[in-house]
């Protein structure tokens, strides 16, 4: 573009700068679109691992009713922990 511009060719100046604003656009696009921690590298920690004290709160509670009803809390919460593997992506 910088080039195109000395050599007063303005047709190519102007033609790289639509092409940068088109893939800047592209980019905004697919970062908004795309759920989160999809852009992250694995292992990196992402959104998804933010812990809602709510849910927890919840499926703690849901753990205690199990385990009163006459489960095993070792299998119970070795159940959890698989799921949320697995619901992550994880097999």
């Amino acid at each position: 573009m910088i080039v195109s511009s000395i050599l007063d060719s303005t047709g190519g100046a102007i033609t790289f700068g639509l092409v940068t604003a088109v893939a800047a656009i592209a980019l905004v696009l697919v970062t908004s679109v795309s759920p989160p921690g999809a852009l992250a590298k694995p292992g990196s920690g992402s959104a998804t691992d933010i812990v809602d004290d709510r849910v927890a709160a919840d499926l703690e509670e849901r753990i205690t009713s199990l385990v009163d009803a006459g489960a095993d809390e070792d299998q119970v919460r070795r159940l959890v922990s698989r799921s949320i593997e697995y619901g992550r992506g994880g097999a």
